[in-house]
């Protein structure tokens, strides 16, 4: 995977009031931390990383450059707001390119609307898996092939077709996705009922005397 580039600056405003101002200028508060480095406060341009994430996802390869100095690092947390969704705070964490890291990666359904044209609906368990792979191997994304799925099968983890040098690290028997078939749902016509208003009419009606 080729390495994105990133540029940060050091922040020196830590409370809230400080990151209110910084978010209403476009920029967002991170935190860049790793082995034998104290954790960094920084400040990145909400723009810079909204184009990342749209275009290449959070699995991704980073060359963070703060204050003209490198780091290989990864998106290794995203804080959105709760009510609004918008992106609050990014932990990236500073790698290694000869030690083995654990990413969450994305995965992406294939076949979807193939198989549910068939009167197939397909019911997904997992929208991501952790592997375990070098930093600049991660997958931008792992594609979950089900189109040659028939009804009541499954895909699992185990079954995921993985690059060689990227592990999976979520158990092998986790089910992604599973194909069940749509059934129609018949709704019997309630039978009618005597209102209250109908039932007091009856019972006021005189009875006829017999002859």
């Amino acid at each position: 995977m080729k390495s994105i580039t990133l540029t940060a600056e050091k922040r020196a405003e830590i409370g809230g009031r400080g990151i209110n101002r910084m978010r209403k200028q476009g920029l967002i508060p991170a935190v860049l931390y790793g082995k034998k480095i104290e954790a960094e406060p920084l400040v990145i341009k909400y723009s810079e990383i909204r184009e990342i994430l749209v275009q290449q996802g959070k699995s991704v390869f980073l060359t963070l450059e703060v204050d003209g100095k490198k780091h290989a690092a990864v998106i290794k947390d995203l804080q959105f707001d709760v009510v609004k969704g918008d992106l609050m705070h990014i932990d990236l964490q500073k790698v290694s390119l000869t030690e083995k890291i654990h990413a969450e990666v994305s995965l992406r359904i294939r076949g979807r609307e193939l198989v549910e044209k068939g009167g197939t609906i397909v019911v997904q368990h997992m929208n991501e898996v952790t592997v375990e792979c070098l930093p600049q191997n991660t997958p931008h994304y792992i594609e979950v092939d089900i189109s040659l799925l028939a009804h009541g099968e499954s895909v699992t983890v185990g079954d995921l077709k993985l690059p060689a040098d990227v592990k999976p690290v979520s158990d092998s028997d986790a089910v992604i996705a599973t194909l069940a078939e749509v059934k129609e749902v018949v709704v019997e016509p309630a039978e009618e009922e005597t209102t209250a208003e109908e039932a007091a009419t009856v019972s006021a009606e005189p009875k006829k005397e017999e002859a």
